[in-house]
């Protein structure tokens, strides 16, 4: 899987970088996953905490060329603990092995997509 930022993305995937970066905020419109709100309603203080969003655009294993939005994070590491923003991940060492050891059990194995909502 490869992921480009829109600089080079845009240039390298062509009008299906396009199509897939605008893609994703509408997914997340019609997921109802974000109440918008307008920056104007926001106290100062809350438009300041506000992180700036960065689109990708990533190849898929598949073939399928897809937007990923995230949070640019940069700013917050200066005002936010790091004990505060962190979570318990697994390795990935312990994912191969667990992928390897389970087969071997009879256990299924699969790769899915989760669907965000």
């Amino acid at each position: 899987m490869t992921q480009y930022c829109l600089e080079i993305g845009i240039p390298e995937c062509c009008i299906a970088g396009i199509k897939a970066v605008l893609d994703e905020p509408k997914q997340l419109h019609h997921q109802n996953t974000l109440d918008p709100i307008h920056a104007l309603e926001l106290q100062s203080y809350v438009c300041k905490q506000a992180l700036p969003e960065m689109m990708l655009i990533k190849h898929q294993n598949s073939g399928k060329i897809k937007g990923h939005g995230c949070a640019d994070s940069r700013e917050q590491k200066i005002t936010v603990n790091k004990a505060d923003t962190s979570s318990p991940t697994v390795l990935v060492e312990s994912l191969f092995l667990t992928s390897l050891i389970d087969p071997k059990d009879g256990q299924r194995v699969a790769t899915i997509d989760i669907l965000r909502f």
